[in-house]
């Protein structure tokens, strides 16, 4: 955990925590030293309540090694006003992984019950925001570590509420600062959705998120980076991570605190498709063209096709009756150059989407979903005809080429872009 702050008041938290909370730690660590826990004396401590104050900071461990088949459960309150507990983990914990393990949980400000789990020797510290938590210890009958310690350490305010730091399950979960949040912050999370089905996370704002100029909420990813503050006059909107992970950090100076913030996340299974793909095709069979169905959210595709064949010269494109897609918010478009040398744009939104010729032996397509509704999405097959024979009749729009950018953006925009011109009969 990192503070800053300029003000005499808050100045102790930004020291404490770079200079004299590791010092601290250690002398209370040598300050409770006591005798070695058995495994008898911890399984007796099944279901028993421990209540601290605010000023002490106790030390929580397992028996050194821990045993086979251990299954206790403890629960620990801090008496007085303080809002949060930091949990910080002696280096030496150890648990057999994804087969031993230690799970924190406590209730959020509406009263839903929130959990952490912990495996394996790579125990983070983390913030419990709540002054009441409880842990349940199993393992199993097979290899036995080292187990836990960890020191609570109580403090009056917490930067983010979270639900909870790995995920197993599709459910849309909610992450927020208090409101308004407080000073001297200096908080930095990450969270993991752990199902391999997961390929994206729908990142979505409460409108009200706000926080004073200098503090800032940032979101990192890959190498991407979301900032809401930090001198940004931009107000954040809603994106989409590609992947199954974030970093989530906020800080805070001493005055002007506002609202804060507030997102969900939306994981998905459904796998975007890549940017700029396509194929030369060597044959003339008929191909079939189709999206996800349903299909994603907050997609852009943009694909080219060719036809090697020298002697195709125009593609019929047939549109399986099923297609439907967000009518103005999501769309399909599919552009070409006619023989002329024009470029022709064909631009399908909403539903009945009618079938065309193209008058070329390659076309590019494009598809944009945005943020809200899906639907079944698209399919059509194309059929390369070839030899002479005059155009086909003209019905689509003579338009400048699309221009689609590396991010997703709305359909919306992309018609702007499109500068249509008028429909030709």
């Amino acid at each position: 955990r990192q503070r800053k702050s300029t003000n005499p008041d808050h100045r102790w938290k930004q020291d404490m925590t770079r200079f004299f909370l590791p010092l601290f730690l250690s002398l209370v660590v040598a300050a409770n030293v006591a005798a070695a826990l058995s495994c008898e004396e911890y399984a007796a401590m099944h279901e028993q309540a421990e209540d601290f104050m605010d000023t002490s900071v106790p030390k929580i461990e397992s028996p050194h090694e821990y045993c086979d088949n251990l299954s206790v459960k403890r629960i620990y309150n801090f008496l007085g006003p303080a809002r949060s507990v930091f949990i910080y983990f002696d280096e030496k914990s150890d648990l057999e992984k994804d087969f031993d393990f230690l799970t924190f949980s406590w209730l959020d400000d509406s009263g839903n019950k929130v959990q952490h789990t912990l495996t394996g020797d790579n125990l983070f510290h983390f913030t419990i925001p709540a002054r009441s938590f409880t842990t349940v210890f199993t393992s199993d009958s097979s290899v036995t570590r080292f187990g836990y310690e960890f020191l609570a350490v109580n403090f009056d305010c917490v930067g983010m509420i979270v639900p909870g730091f790995t995920f197993t399950t599709l459910d849309i979960q909610v992450f927020e600062s208090l409101h308004p949040y407080c000073p001297g912050l200096g908080e930095t999370q990450s969270f993991l959705w752990q199902d391999p089905s997961v390929r994206t996370l729908t990142i979505s704002f409460d409108p009200l998120s706000e926080v004073e100029p200098k503090d800032e909420m940032i979101i990192e990813y890959g190498s991407k980076v979301k900032r809401l503050g930090g001198g940004s006059p931009e107000p954040i909107r809603d994106f989409v991570i590609h992947g199954n992970e974030f970093k989530l950090k906020f800080n805070s100076d001493d005055d002007d605190e506002r609202y804060g913030f507030r997102f969900t996340v939306d994981p998905s299974p459904c796998a975007p498709w890549k940017l700029n793909q396509g194929a030369a095709f060597l044959d003339t069979a008929p191909k079939v063209f189709e999206s996800p169905h349903n299909y994603c959210n907050h997609l852009t595709i943009f694909q080219k096709y060719t036809w090697a064949d020298p002697s195709v010269k125009s593609v019929d494109i047939e549109f399986d009756p099923q297609s439907i897609i967000e009518l103005n918010y999501d769309g399909l478009v599919i552009w070409y150059q006619d023989r002329e040398g024009q470029t022709r744009v064909e631009v399908f939104t909403g539903a009945g989407f009618h079938n065309f010729t193209i008058d070329s032996h390659e076309f590019d397509m494009a598809f944009i979903s945005d943020l809200s509704v899906t639907h079944w999405g698209f399919k059509f097959v194309a059929t390369p005809r070839t030899g002479g024979g005059p155009p086909p009749p003209r019905r689509s729009f003579v338009a400048n080429p699309p221009q689609i950018p590396d991010e997703a953006h709305s359909f919306l925009k992309l018609k702007k872009e499109l500068k249509f011109g008028d429909e030709e009969e």
